[in-house]
């Protein structure tokens, strides 16, 4: 290529972005304006942003409009009154100009402007941007047909048809622009409500998804009932139509009373979202509806107005109709520091990780499943009742029973590293036993909160606070023996033999037969973990204070010098014993305990002391094939019967036939298929003896009913049934009469076979 030619198409390059640029600072339609741009009665509005639009002007008709944009999206009227204007009727024209659209099957008009009644317009609409020296766009509005409007742009000098519906608002009369809403924020977006008066001072603040109020009292709010209050605020209006706009230009407020305002509301919206909005109430209006109607002033404006104050002249009054019944308003998640001061003791726990440990008074593991527990049970109560200052009947709060702190983001590792106040200081104080509640208050809310009693139960309280509950572990493998012994008896189980199966545990004492499995796999999780209901105490006291000096029930186990202690575990080669005494006063079921290990008296539950209680020889009492039974007899006081299954090699489960049944006989066989499927692992619930002579009171001698089995190969298994135990089940042995082992079986599954069946003679028959 040519240098000449190189250099031209250099220059015509440079010269079309030269062209480029011109254009674009000289706001030249490009090609997809031009098209957006051709049907607009106003083109030049096109680009024109809500916030660019400065002024707007309304000539003709009685009275000459002005309006002028504010901060935050305000207008202010300023013709023919100065006043606040209704800034969504100014948005909506504003909008409706800059769309304003040309009538697409009507041209451009012909002929004069009287014709179309813009020889003299009925309004004329100016719009002014930052440059007040020449308004952005103006337009004439002329004759109105049906629902068409005739226009005329001042830029252009064409004469268009428009749709009316959109421009129908310039010919409003000057009221119907004021601003009726004394707030111009919806409550979704309020920040923070400020209520003053004499004698009244509240202060809401939103905190996320939560109310507090934080004047005249430190508290958590009422979500329904804060939502209700602000929304009654902003949704204020200007009461009775045109005759609420009661004087304009007003400089002498003492009349109306907003000299000295009898309530000064003020609300600020979240950040970003604009600025402050403040409104006074003076006094009532004079034939006001029962006092409803007041005087009103925007803190910005100088007219004032009459508002409905029904439902506002009280808020603020009573904080305590704000107040949440919700004790404490934390994320369990966030807290990592507690501290309980009770018994003149502080007890504080700091969280290591995802588990917590005891900082103070002593370092120690803390239980963290029960600290995690008081947490999100915490979030949950709700208080029953409310106080006033003064109002609660001795809740003894001066002293408290109890004072917990909670603290959320912080990471002491010990007692002087906290620096910041805690998120909750909650103080406890009198039971009230006939009210069924305890009293409690916040750090910074004089409100007392009458909570249900029960709450207590989840704060720990004294030096042992906090303090984990597991008293004892040791795993299965560990053990050699375990004793169980109570007033009456004594067990004794061990573990097999090394080398096989470790799950066969034998009861050696009071006899020596198979352990029952059950009942120890649940004896070896509760022991694995044998964790405390409360701590009671770890100071020298005498054992008959807790009824450990004549135990109810001990547990001793002792351990393999060969098997390692995992860790936390008994040591191995060592001796613990686990010592139940008597009954805690006022709690069902539940006693006091210790473990050898170990100073600290501690409570068991119900459900853990039943364990103990449990039936240590093998439950299982009978157990065959059915396929190895070829007889079965049912022996009564009065009758015998004899059945044999139906031959048939391919049921595993065969249908029974009776052998001799005498005629008139009221018994159907099918019902032995059960029974036999009953025996053939027949389990009791618990031994009324292990061995010895049967008792005559048992019903055993002779039984109700003997069941007797005949296997192959002559071998015979009887269940013998006799009488009703004291607590409702029945006695049962599978051994001979003489003596042996005597257990119970459920009424409910036996009893229909103790009745004996009737047999009717041919001369007693119905006809």
């Amino acid at each position: 290529m040519k240098p000449r030619t190189t250099i031209a198409l250099l220059l015509i390059f440079f010269a079309g972005l030269i062209g480029l640029k011109w254009a674009e600072y000289s706001k030249i339609p490009d090609r997809n304006e031009r098209l957006r741009a051709e049907p607009r009665v106003l083109p030049e509005l096109l680009n024109l942003k809500p916030d660019e639009l400065k002024r707007i002007e309304v000539a003709g008709g009685v009275t000459r409009l002005v309006f002028e944009r504010r901060p935050d999206n305000r207008w202010q009227m300023l013709e023919p009154v100065n006043t606040a204007a209704d800034p969504s009727l100014v948005e909506t024209l504003a909008f409706n100009l800059k769309e304003l659209k040309k009538s697409r099957d009507v041209g451009q008009m012909e002929g004069k402007a009287s014709e179309y009644g813009l020889e003299t317009p009925i309004r004329t609409v100016s719009l002014w941007g930052e440059d007040s020296s020449h308004p952005l766009a103006t337009i004439d509005l002329g004759s109105v047909v049906q629902d068409r409007r005739y226009v005329r742009s001042k830029e252009s000098g064409r004469i268009d048809v428009v749709d009316a519906k959109g421009l129908n608002a310039v010919e409003l009369p000057a009221p119907r622009w004021r601003d009726r809403s004394l707030v111009r924020l919806p409550s979704f977006q309020v920040q923070t409500l400020s209520v003053k008066g004499p004698g009244r001072s509240l202060g809401l603040a939103r905190e996320g998804d939560l109310w507090r109020i934080t004047e005249p009292i430190q508290a958590i709010g009422d979500m329904n009932r804060v939502e209700g209050a602000v929304a009654e605020v902003v949704s204020l209006k200007v009461a009775d139509g045109e005759k609420g706009f009661v004087a304009d230009n007003v400089t002498d407020l003492v009349p109306y009373g907003l000299d000295k305002p009898s309530l000064t509301f003020t609300v600020t919206p979240k950040p970003g979202r604009g600025v402050g909005q403040t409104f006074h109430l003076g006094k009532p209006a004079p034939k006001s509806d029962g006092g409803a109607r007041y005087y009103a002033r925007r803190d910005d404006q100088d007219d004032v107005v009459l508002v409905d104050a029904t439902l506002l002249k009280d808020i603020g009054a009573n904080p305590i109709d704000l107040h949440s019944k919700r004790l404490a308003e934390i994320n369990p998640a966030r807290v990592d520091y507690l501290r309980l001061t009770s018994d003149g003791v502080a007890v504080s726990v700091a969280k290591v990780g995802n588990s917590w440990a005891r900082v103070t008074p002593l370092a120690d593991r803390a239980d963290a499943k029960a600290i995690d527990d008081m947490l999100k049970k915490l979030v949950e109560i709700e208080a029953s009742e409310l106080f006033a200052p003064g109002a609660a009947p001795d809740p003894q709060l001066e002293k408290p029973w109890g004072v917990l702190e909670v603290w959320e983001g912080v990471k002491p590792s010990q007692e002087k590293g906290l620096t910041t106040p805690p998120v909750l200081s909650l103080k406890i104080g009198r039971r009230d036993a006939l009210r069924k509640t305890a009293y409690c208050q916040t750090e910074g809310d004089t409100t007392v909160l009458a909570v249900p009693l029960p709450f207590l139960d989840i704060i720990p309280h004294g030096p042992l606070s906090f303090r984990d509950r597991q008293v004892s572990a040791v795993s299965p493998m560990q053990m050699e023996r375990i004793v169980i012994k109570d007033s009456e008896t004594s067990h004794t189980l061990v573990p097999p033999p090394k080398g096989a199966d470790p799950k066969a545990w034998r009861l050696k004492e009071p006899l020596d037969a198979p352990a029952d499995p059950e009942s120890l796999g649940r004896l070896f999780g509760l022991l694995s973990n044998l964790r405390a209901e409360t701590l009671v105490t770890d100071r020298p006291a005498s054992d008959a204070a807790f009824g450990l000096d004549k135990p109810f029930l001990t547990v001793s186990w002792t351990t393999r010098d060969d098997v390692p202690a995992a860790p936390m575990r008994t040591n191995a080669g060592s001796t613990v014993t686990l010592t139940v005494g008597k009954p805690v006063q006022g709690k069902s079921g539940v006693r006091y305990a210790r473990v050898s290990t170990s100073p600290i008296v501690f409570t068991l539950a119900p459900e853990t002391l039943a364990t103990f209680e449990s039936e240590w020889r093998d439950r299982m009492v009978m157990s065959f094939d059915i396929r190895q039974v070829e007889r079965v007899t049912l022996r009564w006081s009065s009758l015998t019967l004899t059945a044999q299954p139906v031959a048939d090699a391919k049921v595993t489960e065969p249908d029974w036939k009776l052998v001799n049944a005498p005629a008139g006989l009221s018994f159907d066989p099918s019902k032995l298929k059960s029974l036999i499927n009953a025996l053939s692992r027949l389990m009791t619930f618990r031994y009324s003896q292990y061995d010895g002579p049967i008792d005559p009171a048992t019903g055993l001698l002779p039984p109700r009913l003997a069941i007797t089995l005949t296997m192959a190969g002559g071998l015979t298994r009887t269940l013998s049934i006799g009488g009703r135990t004291a607590d409702g089940y029945l006695f049962a042995t599978t051994e001979t009469l003489a003596g042996g082992s005597v257990f119970q079986l459920p009424i409910a599954t036996w009893e229909p076979w103790l009745r004996v069946p009737k047999v009717e003679s041919p001369a007693t028959k119905t006809p």
